[in-house]
């Protein structure tokens, strides 16, 4: 090819490229004169996408705090959390001590890296009150490979004067494979 023929395949491109820009250009403005209400107003689909994006937000939001509720729900039911509680609420002694009944057990908090639970071990601290003191019941709780049911190992309370109190301790005999369990005041 010459030089002449390049030349001219090049100018060609460039009245192309610029009749596609100029195309642009004025699709864009007419768009906007469309869509537009006046000098200074915003387009109605600029609008639409915040009202959206604000809808999105509160749905996303509540969704999230949904499954937080449910999350905590679901460990409110586990076998090692219902056993730490059922524990505590056969020491009358230790419920006298946090002005109990009324017992008030409250939400996990979910955030806490004490709570961690796997596929063989639990380890929650659950928020309990009563009305004259508070504090947290913290429970570790092992799996039985054979019954896949979970055994209690301690629970202890823990009260918001600094006093720490043990409601249950399990010792697993390796000779026999039966519980032992002892409670500490």
């Amino acid at each position: 090819m010459s030089a002449s023929s390049w030349a001219t395949i090049a100018q060609t491109c460039r009245e192309d490229f610029d009749w596609i820009a100029l195309r642009r250009h004025q699709s864009a403005h007419a768009y906007l004169r469309h869509f537009s209400f006046g000098k200074g107003r915003m387009p109605v689909p600029l609008r639409n996408l915040q009202q959206l994006a604000l809808y999105l937000g509160i749905v996303s939001g509540g969704g999230c705090a949904m499954m937080y509720y449910l999350i905590q729900k679901s460990f409110a039911q586990k076998e090692y959390y219902l056993g730490a509680l059922q524990k505590l609420e056969s020491r009358s002694n230790v419920l006298e001590m946090l002005g109990a009944p009324p017992l008030k057990v409250h939400n996990l908090r979910l955030t806490d890296r004490y709570n961690h639970v796997d596929k063989t071990t639990a380890q929650i601290k659950i928020p309990v009150s009563g009305t004259t003191m508070g504090g947290y019941l913290y429970s570790t709780a092992v799996k039985d490979q054979f019954s896949r049911r979970w055994n209690l190992q301690d629970v202890i309370l823990k009260l918001n004067n600094g006093e720490s109190v043990p409601i249950y301790h399990s010792d697993f005999s390796d000779n026999e494979g039966e519980e032992t369990s002892s409670h500490v005041s």
